[in-house]
């Protein structure tokens, strides 16, 4: 870690939240209790973005802060977030800070306003990726599948994926990256098994996804249908 960044780890209990704020100079640890209305919390502040409730954003997004945020040293601009659970459905750069009373949305004092925030599944997954990143050049896998017809659910086509799978290879060739790319009938779920994932660093899907909030290991997201 930087001196400027800070990484957050969550833990979540029956009835408690734990929260590990680790810095490169020391580790702390808050407790906290959960409250009846967590999953009302977490399922609003969800519900508020779909269908665009400003006042119930505010609120949600305020009791989120309140709760998952912890102390941060004043020299940290920069959040790695492991989150637990349900905590991984959540933007929390979303959040905003309650201490603030405007209740202009555009004004609001989002998290995202003071600090860079970025998402881990692990410390030491985080920290072995940036071991190896200092002895190899990262490649990425970048994938597309751009229409929607052929899928057993009825979705809107992508044409503005190509472009911004286009644009990321751009950016990592200019840093001598190597990429592949998967667009069309190309993006297939037989095709993705097929690769050899281990020599990717970076694995970026431009594509519908969908979220179980009740189960959120039974995620998923949409590829060309195809054999396996």
């Amino acid at each position: 870690l930087s001196d400027n960044s800070a990484l957050l780890s969550y833990f979540l209990g029956e009835e408690e939240l734990y929260i590990f704020i680790v810095t490169n100079k020391n580790v702390k640890a808050e407790r906290k209790p959960i409250g009846e209305d967590f999953n009302k919390l977490t399922s609003g502040l969800r519900n508020a973005i779909k269908y665009n409730s400003k006042s119930a954003f505010l609120k949600t997004a305020k009791s989120l802060y309140t709760l998952l945020i912890p102390d941060i040293p004043t020299n940290i601009n920069e959040l790695i977030v492991l989150p637990d659970g349900a905590l991984g459905t959540l933007p929390f750069e979303s959040f905003i800070d309650p201490s603030s009373e405007s209740e202009n949305y555009m004004d609001a004092p989002f998290l995202i306003k003071n600090y860079h925030v970025s998402y881990d599944y692990s410390a030491t997954l985080f920290n072995e990726r940036h071991v190896d990143e200092e002895q190899i050049n990262p490649e990425i896998l970048l994938i597309a599948p751009v229409s929607f017809e052929e899928n057993e659910i009825r979705m809107n086509d992508l044409p503005g994926s190509k472009k911004e799978i286009d644009e990321i290879r751009y950016l990592f060739m200019g840093n001598n990256c190597e990429t592949t790319i998967q667009t069309g009938n190309e993006a297939s779920e037989s095709n993705f098994k097929n690769e050899n994932l281990g020599k990717y660093r970076y694995l970026h899907f431009a594509t519908h996804g969908f979220v179980n909030e009740s189960e959120p290991s039974l995620s998923r997201i949409f590829l060309k249908p195809g054999a396996d």
